[in-house]
């Protein structure tokens, strides 16, 4: 049998040493993943930043770009056939969960940026994330040209989450952090 490159004395492959580092972590650390919602693409942008800038090593995941990844046959929330708008809407939920629990394994906070307009989609991030500390950061807005999207956010996550109204300090970002209302 051929011997296997092992590289440089004394070093350990890098595959090697991320999986026992991942799973070392997994065994000691509850990963740490929050999710920004919300009508405004901008605004949930702006927060997402703020909340990833707020931790030492943080990784920014963007649903909207995620769910980009399908090219041909893609069916946008709100489109016809109605199921396969949903079936690609689960798609991105579950990879956008899958790159959150790999930089999370990697010791990363990972802050998702994705509009959630209905409980059953939340309900896929909790599963997908289970035995993770997830947090929810909703920012609504009171833009005419999302008015039906906030009604519908509003009436679909009432009580869910940490509805942040403006994000304009650190302490604002400080208080959103360490309130226990975004645990989910």
């Amino acid at each position: 049998m051929p011997e296997q490159n092992k590289g440089p004395k004394g070093v350990v492959p890098p595959a090697e040493r991320i999986a026992a580092s991942a799973i070392a972590r997994l065994n000691t650390e509850t990963p740490i993943i929050w999710l920004v919602s919300g009508p405004s693409s901008k605004k949930r942008g702006d927060l997402t930043n703020k909340i990833a800038k707020y931790f030492q090593k943080s990784a920014i995941i963007d649903g909207e770009s995620i769910s980009k990844y399908v090219l041909e046959g893609r069916v946008l929330p709100g489109e016809e056939p109605d199921t396969e708008s949903e079936h690609q809407i689960e798609l991105s939920i579950r990879n956008q969960c899958l790159l959150a629990r790999s930089f999370s394994e990697a010791g990363f906070v990972s802050v998702i940026n994705y509009a959630i307009l209905t409980s059953y989609h939340l309900d896929a991030y909790r599963h997908y994330l289970s035995g993770g500390e997830l947090h929810l950061a909703v920012i609504p807005t009171n833009e005419l040209k999302f008015l039906e999207l906030n009604s519908l956010l509003k009436k679909e996550l009432h009580g869910i989450g940490y509805w942040v109204k403006e994000i304009r300090t650190d302490a604002s970002i400080t208080k959103l952090i360490e309130s226990k209302k975004s645990i989910l």
